[in-house]
Formats: structure tokens, sequence, C-alpha cells
């Protein structure tokens, strides 16, 4: 009787740590996401979640010593269970306790690949972010103390970077669109079609994006058109709602050979207007044929003018002088009273750099320009030559950025009147061969997201990544720089530190908006 009590107390302990396991893998009903909470604006709103994610583990079986006469006895299967998924505690942020457990970690995998340190180092935590009265939950990655040897020299991606977000009554990956739609800006790269094999990544991450529509290759022989890729280009981004800017209109380097001999055969100021409104008139019959003119009206951003040449070395300057530069914004304004109208060119992105006195003296002269153009008639009153300066960063191996001279930079042509876009942005490795040359370009491409962020609501409208991913680079596409690495994902279509520097920087701006 002895053995007897002992085996059914047993059997009762077990019976009653069942009945309590059961009970707690009954979570509550998910409720949707409310519209308020009772924390703070940006809260932590869960203890850390374990990574790499919960695995099965088997019960304990319980050890019997056999009684000493015979009594048939029944020994469970051993059965694994898993333990009980916690959710988000209700007592934290009011109303929150349905959100699910977060149990992806491919974005967890691949963070820590690219900062070179296990999941283990990692540790996920969640934040709210408020927006327009609503709140969207962010499951943000944090690497431990210490993580690596690299994290004292680039701490900037040794921190706090969100991976996933609660969209829709479930969780899935953040796109860089998700945080930069939160900062108002736009985060684009070089638009592809619906049929592209790498669109998915495109609708993932980007809300704006750039159109080939440089003059020799839309028309290389006089009224000869070739429309069919920016036609593809536009048709996706408008269906995506994407913020498109049209690159170039003019631009000396592609100037078709047809028209440079027509302008040396008649060599006059009139026949390069004429040339001019034959330009613009092409562009805009083909907008409208195909899209209509309520799209040729308004939401356009164009690239009037790239990279001029202030010398005889361009033939339209050749014979109009810098009226050339006036002509070619008049023109355009009159066709597209409504669209962003922009001068772009490269290193022009901060003080001391090639090209900067020469954006200057460009968007100078626009601006002198416009009151005399209102009152001849050339312009409706109120509107404006130029609205916005585009910058090209083709960096190299050794180009340090200077936060400090950026900012300065696009705050000298918000002074004038225009605001900055980063049009063209990536960074040549091809030349650099350390050990740390990824963590390098990451901070490069975090510092400059940075300061386009830090410059204040409408100074820096825009920042375009110049394609992706790395095999599809024009270094190494044109140059067959191999080893240029010059994007924000690999040739696996993995995300770089270079992706996560621009992700970083838009997390910071955003999280520091937040007021409790």
């Amino acid at each position: 009787m002895k053995h007897k009590a002992s085996i059914y107390c047993t059997w009762i302990v077990i019976a009653l740590i069942a009945l309590t396991a059961c009970g707690q893998n009954n979570p509550p009903a998910a409720p949707g996401l409310p519209a308020e909470t009772s924390a703070a604006s940006v809260a932590t709103i869960s203890e850390p979640l374990p990574v790499p994610s919960v695995t099965a583990a088997p019960s304990p079986t319980p050890t019997e010593t056999a009684p000493p006469t015979p009594i048939p006895t029944f020994t469970p299967t051993p059965e694994p269970t898993v333990p009980p998924e916690p959710t988000i505690p209700a007592e934290l942020v009011a109303g929150m306790s349905g959100i699910p457990v977060l149990k992806d970690q491919a974005e967890v995998e691949n963070f820590a690949r690219a900062l070179e340190i296990s999941t283990d180092q990692l540790k996920i935590e969640f934040r709210v972010i408020k927006e327009n009265g609503q709140n969207t939950v962010f499951a943000v990655a944090i690497p431990v103390q210490d993580a690596s040897p690299l994290s004292a020299r680039y701490p900037e991606l040794f921190a706090e970077t969100p991976l996933y977000l609660y969209d829709a009554d479930h969780w899935r990956p953040v796109g860089l669109k998700d945080i930069s739609q939160l900062a108002d800006l736009f985060v684009g790269s070089i638009v592809l079609s619906a049929d592209d094999p790498l669109i998915s990544i495109y609708q993932q991450e980007f809300n704006s994006g750039a159109v080939n529509m440089s003059w020799s290759n839309r028309e290389p022989a006089r009224e000869a058109y070739k429309w069919n890729w920016p036609s593809r280009q536009i048709s996706y981004g408008k269906s995506a709602g994407l913020f498109l800017s049209m690159q170039h209109i003019f631009w000396p380097e592609q100037t078709p050979e047809w028209a440079i001999e027509e302008l040396q055969a008649n060599p006059t100021a009139e026949t390069a207007i004429s040339l001019m409104e034959h330009r613009l008139q092409g562009f805009y019959d083909f907008l409208v044929k195909n899209f209509g003119d309520e799209f040729a009206q308004s939401g356009l951003k164009i690239n009037v003018l790239n990279e001029a040449r202030d010398s005889d070395e361009d033939i339209f300057y050749r014979l109009m002088g810098q009226q050339y530069f006036i002509n070619a914004f008049r023109l355009t304004r009159q066709m597209f009273p409504n669209a962003v109208l922009a001068y772009s060119d490269t290193y022009n992105h901060y003080r001391g750099a090639n090209n900067f006195s020469k954006s200057m003296n460009i968007v100078r002269l626009l601006k002198e320009a416009e009151p005399g153009l209102i009152e001849a008639g050339q312009l409706q009153a109120g509107q404006t030559l130029i609205d916005g300066i585009g910058m090209h960063y083709h960096l190299k191996k050794a180009d340090q950025l200077n936060f400090d001279a950026i900012v300065e930079a696009m705050n000298a042509f918000m002074e004038l009147g225009v605001a900055t876009y980063i049009e063209e942005f990536d960074q040549d490795l091809s030349t650099n061969t350390k050990p740390d040359r990824l963590f390098f370009q990451g901070q490069t491409y975090y510092q400059a997201m940075s300061a386009c962020l830090s410059v204040g609501p409408g100074v820096c409208r825009d920042f375009t990544v110049w394609g992706y991913p790395d095999t599809e680079s024009w270094y190494y596409v044109d140059y067959g720089h191999t080893e240029s690495d010059a994007t924000p994902f690999d040739a696996q279509l993995n995300k770089k530190l270079a992706y996560y520097g621009m992700l970083r920087a838009l997390w910071e701006a955003v999280a520091s908006d937040q007021q409790p």
C-alpha cells in the first residue's frame, strides 16, 4: 500500500503540471491594433524575444520504482511539447496583448550576418511609433554590448535597427519606404518594369525612382523615337504611386549627333532654341499620348539640365552663353507649369567640391531671372524657373563624407530657394581591400542619409541609390569593376550594411521625433 500511494501521488503531480501547461498555451484572442496607447509614443513593450526562435523540447518522463507485487501500470509515451509563446503584455501597452509572437528569424539572421556576429548576440525588443493618431509596432534588433571588435569603430551600425513591423494582423519585414514615409522623405532607385525579376525588392523598399529620358537614347535620329523602356518604367512607377524623376532633358554628353550636326550647319541662337523646343515637344507628346495630360502636368520631377558645361565644349552654351540655362528652364516651365524642375550635377554636395560653385551660380542665375521673365509675360505670376538641386554622390574608396559640410551645402541651396534631391548615390569599393570595407561603406551610407534627414523639413526631399544589386551597378556593368560592391544589396540580393546604414539613419530620425 505504501508503494501504491507513492504511485498515485506521482500521477496527481503529473496531472497538475499538465493542466497548468495547458492553460498557459491558450493566449487571449488577437484584437486589432489600437489607435491610442497609454504609454509613451515610443515604448519598449516586451522583454527581449529569444533569438534564435524557440524550439520544441521533450517533456521529462517520470521514473518509477517497480512495486514488489505486480500491479498493472500505464506508462505514457513521451511527447515533445513547446513552451508557451509569450504575447506582448497588456499591462505595458493597453490593448496590445493580442499581437502574436514574432517567429520569423530571416531578417534577424541577415542582420547578424551583415554585422559578422551571431544571432545570439542580438536581442529583439518592440517599439511603438505614433503617427497621425495611429500606432505601429516595430520589432527592433539591438546588438549586445561589444558584440564585435568593430563595434567601437562603427557604433552607428551596431545600434538599434528596425527589422519587422506589425501590419494587418501579421508581422512582415520592414522596408526603407516604411520608415522614410514617417520621416517625410522619398527613397528610390532606378525604376524597373513590372516584369523585372528584381521588382519585388522595389515594391518592398522604394517610393520614388529615376526614369531614363536622356535625349540621345530616346531620339537617336530626328523623330525616330525609342520610348519602349521609359514607357515600361513609367507604367510601373505610376501604378505603384512612385514619385518619378525624369532624367534628363538636356545633358551635353548625351546631345544626339544629328542635333549637333544641325547646330553646326546653322550655328545661331534661333536654331538652338528651335531644337530645344523640338526636344521638349517630343517628350511632352510621349507623356500625353501614353499617360494622359493630367500626368504630364503634375506629379513629376524633371531634371531639366544635367552636368552643364559653362564653356564652348557645349555647343548650346557656345551659341547662347548663360542664356542657354535660362532658356532651358523657361521652355520647360512653360510646357510643364506644375512640375518640380531641377538642375543636377555630380560632386556638388559640399562646399569645396568640384561643382558646388557652378551649381550655386546656375541656381542664382535662374532665380535672378525670374522677376524679369514674369514681367515680360514668359512666366506666370508666382512661378519659378527652378525648384530643386540634384546631387550625385558617386563615391570612391577613399571618399570620406564630411557631415557638417554636406549639411552646410544643403542649407546654402535652401537659402537660394531650392530643395535638395540626392539623385544618384553609390560607393565604388573596387580598390578597397580592407577587411572592414563593407563596414566603411555602411557608415558612408548612414552619414549621407543622416545629413539629408538632419537639415529640417522640406530641405532634402529624396535619397536615390543608383541601382541594385551590386552586379547591376554601373561600375560593374559599364566599367567591369567586379569588386565595386557599390549598392545596398549584394549579388545574392542580401541586404548589406549599406542598406542597414540607411535604415538606421531613418529610424534614428523617426524615433527622435516621437515625444512622450
